[in-house]
């Protein structure tokens, strides 16, 4: 626990790091045959994951995973904000 907050301290690999993905959309998640009806937002529009799991915007072609932006080495990532 920080003054700000919790962190989470993340130690990354440089092949971790180098490995992207794109972003994930509607179109990419295709139609579950269960309810046969593609995913979307509750108002009908596309689905969109552009920011990562502590709210980070992320790139058309970024880290796999739930945290978008990561490097080689140690990762500081706020968890909770006080």
């Amino acid at each position: 626990m920080k003054d700000d907050g919790l962190h989470m301290l993340i130690t990354v690999p440089q092949a971790l790091a180098e490995f992207t993905t794109p972003r994930v959309a509607t179109v990419d998640l295709g139609v579950p045959r269960v309810v046969e009806e593609r995913y979307e937002n509750p108002d009908g529009s596309d689905i969109v994951v552009d920011t990562d799991l502590a709210g980070k915007p992320r790139q058309k072609l970024d880290n796999a995973g739930p945290l978008a932006g990561l490097h080689a080495g140690v990762n500081d990532i706020v968890v909770w904000k006080k």
